[in-house]
């Protein structure tokens, strides 16, 4: 469980733990470039579930020295983030889940989203929605849920959207971009809302 982010720059093996960071680091060495397995069959879930999906805000550079699970979110990630989280709040967005990828930028992402919305919800690291996770388990652990649950998924492209497509039950889903959000309820895309946005946009997609 996570309850404060550090400021940009924290030090993430003294945040999430050495062995969870080097989890996240080899894997995302040899997944850069992975595509949704648009094989996997739709499975089936509580249908009254909802699911907000997150993709994180804008963050900086990977370099040599900071490698991709340690990229923080930058000073504009970080306003769009806070902005998405009173987007979620106005269109009632309460969720009783907040589940994250363990990198960085996705946990600030969570973090100061949620300090938008009247909750004290606990964020949930979830190592499958890092970027060499398995939609599927993800998948599964949504099966666990009762029909009540209100689940906020923060995590990246172009998972979310793999993850997106079982949920709606279709081949494909356009993905998210960044510091964007889309509502999946009983199976239905009912919106996306983009962090700058007015209003979310309605309908189905795809």
């Amino acid at each position: 469980m996570i309850q404060t982010a550090p400021g940009n720059g924290a030090s993430a093996t003294a945040w999430f733990g050495a062995g969870a960071l080097q989890h996240a680091l080899e894997s995302t060495r040899t997944t850069r470039n992975r595509t949704p397995d648009d094989s996997v069959p739709n499975l089936r879930y509580a249908r009254d579930v909802q699911v907000f999906m997150v993709r994180h805000a804008d963050a900086v550079d990977e370099t040599l020295e900071r490698r991709d699970p340690h990229r923080h979110l930058t000073q504009h990630g970080r306003t769009q983030a806070r902005a998405l989280g009173d987007r979620l709040r106005w269109h009632d967005c309460v969720p009783t889940h907040v589940w994250t990828s363990p990198l960085v930028r996705a946990v600030q992402t969570a973090e100061l989203a949620l300090s938008r919305i009247d909750t004290d919800t606990p964020i949930e690291v979830v190592m499958e929605l890092a970027p060499d996770g398995v939609t599927r388990e993800v998948f599964t652990k949504l099966r666990t849920l009762t029909a009540d649950a209100v689940v906020m998924l923060v995590g990246h492209e172009p998972s979310m959207s793999a993850l997106g497509a079982l949920l709606v039950g279709k081949p494909t889903f356009d993905a998210l971009g960044k510091a964007h959000a889309a509502r999946i309820d009983s199976g239905q895309l009912r919106w996306r809302f983009a962090w700058d946005a007015e209003a979310p946009q309605t309908g189905s997609r795809r």
